[in-house]
């Protein structure tokens, strides 16, 4: 299934952190912040869960 994936990071360094992940995970990139990925439910998951611990490492206002 696709997955349309789309951020709004002020920092650079988290950034690019998320888009480095993504384009390791398949994710083919649309827009800066736009990313398109092939995932099945269990890799969904998965990705979804990183993203989620990057986000409380950092103190932040940013949506992903």
């Amino acid at each position: 299934m696709y997955n349309l994936l789309i951020y709004d990071i002020e920092e650079n360094k988290i950034r690019t952190h998320i888009a480095k992940l993504l384009e390791r995970k398949g994710g083919i990139r649309i827009q800066k912040s736009v990313f398109v990925l092939d995932l099945s439910e269990a890799k969904k998951m998965e990705l979804y869960r990183e993203l989620w611990e990057i986000q409380q490492v950092y103190v932040n206002d940013d949506t992903i």
